[in-house]
Parts: structure tokens; C-alpha cells; sequence
């Protein structure tokens, strides 16, 4: 009688523990079902956030490089200024010469001579500007100091334009085996947040200093101004993109990002900024071959 009892009572309870453990099986499987279905709902978001992030800076590649062509005319316009007043001051000389009948042979050719050699000057500058500007995929071997004297050729007269006083202090050994277009447009990028903000603040005697050296694996350039330093917090907000302190005339937020980009993104390097008791030093850290 009570083995009977204890039998069905057996059967009863696994019968229930059946029941419980396909309810179970069953809500495993639903709750799997749903996380897959979030884990690919998820993947799919994913995916839409990186297509548009590549979307934005894709955009602000393009941005950067229309800026960058504005502020190569426009330093195209300050090389010129010099040899084009020049090249009026032969034109008028010859045309005065003409005028009064004395205009032979011997000073057309002198004059002549010197036209050409201006002409040739300001070819020259279209080269340099064009090579600066030209993308180039492949790392090269390059001296430091080089690379600087090639920004120098776009920025210097601007800045003796405003004069602004450059000083420039390197070991002309030092070399780098890296992506040289992107490493000087970081450079003339730097240069150009400097040179505005001296010019915004109105700086007496406004300077600018370039200084480098070498480390193990690194070389390290140094950017520093005597404009009053950066007043945001954290600095590192000023490389974030479309962050600016300028009015909107004057400042897009992009240079110094894409700047952080080249360095940490596409040379494994490091660009920092702190604040000196003068102005703000930017550290570009950067390996001596990739």
C-alpha cells in the first residue's frame, strides 16, 4: 500500500519536475533568443555609429583640407607681396627709361635679368606651397630641421608680418622615419594656433619657440609661445572637434584635431599641451620610425 503511495507520488513529482524544467528550458530559450536578437540589434548599432563616425571625419578631412588651401593662398599672397612690388618697380623703370628715349639695349637686358629672376622666385614659391600640400601615403627618411625649414617657407613671412619673432633651436642630426606631409601640417597647424592667439591677445613682443630633442625611441618636438596659456579645462578639451576660443570668423576647431589624429592615431605618437609661465607648450612626441 504504502510502496503503491510512494510510487505514484514518484511519478507525480517527476512528472512536475518535467513540467518545470521544459518551462524553464523554454524561458532559457526564450531569454537566449533575446539576447541574441539584442546582441544583434546592438552589432547593427554599432556598426551604424563607426559608418557615421568615419561619415563625420571623412567630413572634417575635407573641411580641414579646404582650410588649409585658404591658408596656403593666403600665404601664397604674403611670399608674393615683396617680389611683386619688385617686379612694378622694373616695369616702371623700363617704362620711364622708354619714355624719354633712353632705354637701350644693355639696360633692357639688366633689367630683363632681374624680371626673370623674380619671376623665377615666385615659381619657386608655387612649387614648395604645392609639394607641402601634395598627400603622400608612404613613410620616408627625413631630417628634423628640414621639415621645419619647409614649414618656415609657408608661415615665415606671415609672421614677420605680424611681427611675430621665431626662434628655432635643433640638432640638425636629428632624423625621423615617418609620414613627413602629415608631420609638417601638424607643425604648421600648431603654428598657426600660436600665431593667432598671439595676434588676439595682442601680445608685446610676441614670440614663438621651436625646440627639439631626442629620446630612446621618440623625438620630441616643442612648440611654445608666450601668449598666456590655455584657460580651458581640461586643456585636452581644445582638441576636441569644433572646439575653438575664437570668434567664429576666425577659428573652425578642426586644426588641432586632425592634428591629434595624425599624431596618436596615424603615427603612434603622443601631442600634448601644457602651460609655461608665459604661454601654452605643445609637446609632439612622435616614434623615430614606425
Amino acid at each position: 500500500m504504502f510502496l503503491s503511495l510512494a510510487i505514484l507520488i514518484s511519478i507525480v513529482v517527476s512528472q512536475k519536475i518535467d513540467e518545470v524544467l521544459k518551462t524553464y528550458e523554454e524561458k532559457v530559450k526564450a531569454k537566449t533568443q533575446e539576447l541574441e536578437n539584442l546582441n544583434k540589434s546592438l552589432e547593427n548599432k554599432i556598426t551604424q555609429e563607426l559608418e557615421k563616425n568615419r561619415e563625420k571625419e571623412q567630413l572634417l578631412v575635407q573641411k580641414s583640407k579646404f582650410i588649409a588651401l585658404g591658408e596656403m593662398i593666403s600665404n601664397i599672397a604674403h611670399q608674393w607681396r615683396q617680389p611683386l612690388s619688385e617686379l612694378s618697380s622694373i616695369l616702371m623703370y623700363i617704362k620711364f627709361k622708354h619714355s624719354i628715349n633712353k632705354l637701350d639695349d644693355k639696360t633692357m637686358q639688366i633689367k630683363s635679368e632681374e624680371a626673370d629672376k623674380v619671376l623665377d622666385y615666385m615659381s619657386h614659391t608655387i612649387d614648395d606651397f604645392r609639394n607641402f600640400f601634395m598627400p603622400k601615403k608612404e613613410k620616408e627618411e627625413f631630417f628634423l630641421y628640414k621639415a621645419i625649414d619647409s614649414v618656415m617657407t609657408i608661415v615665415s613671412s606671415s609672421l614677420k608680418s605680424d611681427k611675430i619673432n621665431l626662434e628655432i633651436n635643433l640638432d640638425k642630426n636629428i632624423k625621423l622615419n615617418t609620414y613627413l606631409n602629415e608631420y609638417e601640417q601638424v607643425i604648421l597647424n600648431i603654428l598657426k594656433n600660436a600665431k593667432d592667439a598671439l595676434i588676439e591677445k595682442n601680445i608685446k613682443n610676441p614670440s614663438i619657440k621651436i625646440t627639439a630633442y631626442e629620446e630612446k625611441e621618440y623625438v620630441v618636438l616643442f612648440i611654445e609661445d608666450n601668449a598666456g596659456g590655455i584657460t580651458v579645462e581640461p586643456k585636452g578639451k581644445i582638441f576636441e572637434p569644433y572646439f575653438t576660443t575664437k570668434d567664429s570668423s576666425n577659428g573652425t576647431g578642426i586644426g588641432l584635431y586632425m592634428s591629434k589624429i595624425i599624431i596618436d592615431k596615424n603615427m603612434k605618437g603622443k601631442l600634448r599641451v601644457r602651460n609655461t609661465k608665459d604661454g601654452a607648450k605643445f609637446g609632439i612626441h612622435v616614434p623615430k620610425s614606425l
